[in-house]
């Protein structure tokens, strides 16, 4: 039993309140309160940052390299007058096929080709960064090489083949087939060289970075080795040699990992901490607060300290809790699953379920706010309207447990009087909230307190029809009683007459 806080001279009406609406509280044997562990996170605890220019170089002789695939085209179309093609219709429906796709592969490389050369300008510009680095592309070695090697396959296969030779099985039609093919391949794969790499100019010119790009940069031999790097990217200009962009490159030399803790949601309301901070513990079991720029990198860039209430958040008397802390109105959030594989439950009209791989579905009260564990090889079902999430994970043999809050009603309402007051709500806000606690607080204590009163009500009407039964048996007994007395009576009268 959690005993009364003492009150000061200075804080006597505010206590005076809590003590209306909180005569005594009584805390559970349980071990959610304010706050919940959920999962680790990683962050910089040392980092090297510096500028670093590079270029994505694009060609200079882009009519080389469309001459190149115009020589292709011809090669190719040579295969049409093929005799032993033109004169059977099944071959030569497929081989013309397999031609017309080729050329439509080279039609969308000289597009991707035109658009990569307008990543060129006039201006010659060289990098002035100590780190600095090119990033080269292949095309122009693998269009220069596939125009030869296809060259070479048609001049090899030759022209002159007549419809005995090409008979669908045989040597000389498999040797037509794969000269088409193999053109068609080495095609393909350079309209996806050329595709990639347009990628990565366009992504760059909409500023950001890519993966590829990324990868590219830590690749350089003045980016030492670090745990992972954030690369921002600060702007891009065309030069004579293709696009030239400065980056700001952090490496991330070491990291250190915390726990984090969120808010539990008491029916929309939970303690309020310090805004745009998350609240962590360390290794050494230290609580303090991080402020991070981005949540969403796998190495976060976060600010580390100290904060003198995180210890005192997780005392277990809920009126020093109420106290001192603030508290706001917040939606209750959906089910998750948090580090050690039990699924955190916070909203009361969630709908909560098992089922193992062997078993029917057994559903599961809802204690919100709750943290339920269970079984390797069961799942956790949760249920929200139409919001259905599935859980799995769990850490338990066999069995479930379910650790529920240290808070009972009244240390909740208390909760929810003193969000009230540091929250300046208007009228439509209001109804909403009052809804809400209706739904969740108020409503299930009406509904017991009126079932019990019609449950003495008809207990009142039984136990008054039952008396009233009784008294007119006993007055139709007594009317029969005095009905048997006189007829005795007049009996013996009668016999006593001369």
């Amino acid at each position: 039993m959690c005993s009364l806080i003492r009150c000061s001279n200075k804080n006597v009406a505010r206590c005076i309140i809590l003590i209306i609406i909180m005569p005594i509280i009584y805390c559970s044997d349980t071990k959610i309160g304010l706050l919940y562990p959920d999962n680790e996170i990683e962050v910089s605890s040392e980092k090297l940052s510096f500028p670093m220019t590079f270029r994505m170089k694009v060609f200079s002789d882009l009519t080389f390299l469309l001459n190149l695939l115009d020589e292709i085209k011809t090669q190719l179309v040579k295969m049409e007058t093929i005799p032993g093609v033109n004169e059977q219709a099944t071959i030569k429906a497929e081989t013309f096929r397999q031609i017309a796709q080729s050329n439509v592969t080279i039609d969308s490389i000289v597009a991707k080709l035109n658009t990569i050369y307008k990543y060129r300008s006039d201006t010659v510009r060289n990098p002035t960064e100590p780190c600095s680095e090119d990033i080269a592309h292949n095309l122009d070695l693998s269009i220069y090489a596939a125009a030869g090697f296809i060259k070479s396959s048609v001049t090899a296969f030759g022209t002159s083949y007549t419809a005995d030779k090409i008979i669908p099985g045989g040597a000389d039609y498999s040797d037509l087939v794969n000269v088409l093919q193999d053109a068609y391949l080495h095609l393909r794969t350079i309209e996806d060289e050329a595709g990639a790499y347009l990628e990565k100019l366009e992504v760059l010119t909409s500023g950001q970075v890519s993966p590829a790009i990324s990868a590219a940069v830590q690749l350089s031999s003045c980016v030492v080795e670090g745990e992972i790097d954030n690369i921002y990217l600060k702007s891009c200009e065309k030069t004579s040699l293709g696009l030239l962009c400065g980056l700001q490159v952090e490496i991330f030399l070491a990291s250190a990992k915390y726990t984090t803790h969120i808010p539990i949601n008491y029916n929309g309301v939970q303690v309020q901490l310090p805004e745009n901070k998350i609240l962590v513990k360390s290794k050494d079991n230290d609580y303090g607060l991080l402020s991070c720029l981005d949540k969403e990198s796998f190495v976060n860039d976060c600010t580390y300290q100290n904060w003198e209430h995180a210890k005192d958040i997780f005392n277990e008397n809920p009126m020093e809790l109420i106290e001192k802390f603030n508290f706001t109105i917040a939606e209750p959030p959906l089910p998750k699953q948090v580090k050690d594989g039990s699924v955190l439950i916070m909203d009361k009209r969630v709908k909560i379920s098992t089922k193992a791989d062997d078993q029917d579905e057994k559903s599961v009260p809802n204690e919100s706010p709750m943290a339920i564990s269970f079984p390797k090889t069961t799942t956790c079902l949760t249920v929200l309207g139409k919001t259905k999430l599935k859980f799995k994970g769990g850490t338990l043999d066999s069995g479930l447990s379910v650790i529920s809050s240290m808070f009972n009603t009244s240390t909740i309402l208390a909760m929810h009087v003193k969000a009230l007051k540091q929250t300046g709500l208007n009228w439509g806000e209001i109804f909403k909230y009052a809804a809400l606690v209706l739904q969740i607080v108020v409503l299930p204590v009406a509904l017991t307190t009126c079932s019990i009163s019609i449950y003495a009500i008809i207990k009142a009407i039984k136990r008054r029809r039952k008396k009233n039964k009784r008294a007119r048996i006993d007055k139709k007994y007594a009317l029969r009683r005095n009905f048997e007395l006189n007829k005795k009576v007049a009996r013996k009268v009668k016999r006593m007459e001369p």
